[in-house]
């Protein structure tokens, strides 16, 4: 299914009780700037904590002219919608990422990436429930100051994110290495 921002940003409104926007932009519309302040922090916070399928990316870096003071031998520059390294490909190396480059001492880099995807059409749909979840959690006290219902998203999130990796999970072969993410930040209510 295709989804809009304003469409995600609407399904969360909803989820707190509130009317649906028509722009993102509408500076007038106190919801609309709280979905316009919120949206693409949470957007890009829950796509870098998981190697959703749909954001991987593979790419072979390009080495820098400059080389690291010391402590590595080579850097390397980061693809510009690079939100998380996830893997040197066929690598055992060592490495580490400062700023916008990765240091490492192998000659040739293949990066596999957590890439910043800003076309919603792109999300699976088990994704936009997630976020729509996530950014009403996050939405829920600066437009109705309820905490109850804060909590209760928060319960609703935990649950459905633990689904969604299960399911992003099972698209493909898992290597005998290539384990699921560390999830207890979602048991121990670190969202939002």
């Amino acid at each position: 299914m295709a989804f809009t921002i304003v469409q995600i940003c609407n399904l969360a409104l909803n989820e707190i009780g509130q009317v649906p926007i028509a722009s993102i932009d509408d500076a007038d519309n106190k919801n609309a700037r709280n979905c316009k302040l919120l949206y693409e922090p949470t957007k890009n916070k829950l796509i870098s904590t998981y190697k959703w399928n749909f954001a991987m990316a593979r790419k072979t870096l390009a080495q820098l002219a400059s080389t690291p003071a010391f402590g590595y031998l080579y850097q390397y520059q980061l693809p510009s919608d690079c939100l998380r390294a996830w893997e040197v490909y066929g690598s055992n190396s060592k490495w580490i990422i400062e700023g916008d480059a990765l240091l490492c001492d192998d000659v040739s880099i293949n990066l596999r990436y957590i890439k910043k995807i800003d076309d919603p059409n792109l999300f699976t749909t088990i994704f936009v429930d997630c976020l729509v979840l996530d950014l009403s959690f996050l939405l829920a006290i600066p437009i109705t100051n309820d905490r109850a219902l804060q909590e209760l998203l928060l319960e609703r999130f935990r649950i459905s994110i633990l689904d969604a990796f299960a399911l992003n999970a099972i698209e493909g072969h898992l290597e005998a290495d290539d384990e699921l993410e560390d999830t207890s930040w979602v048991k121990e209510g670190r969202v939002g």
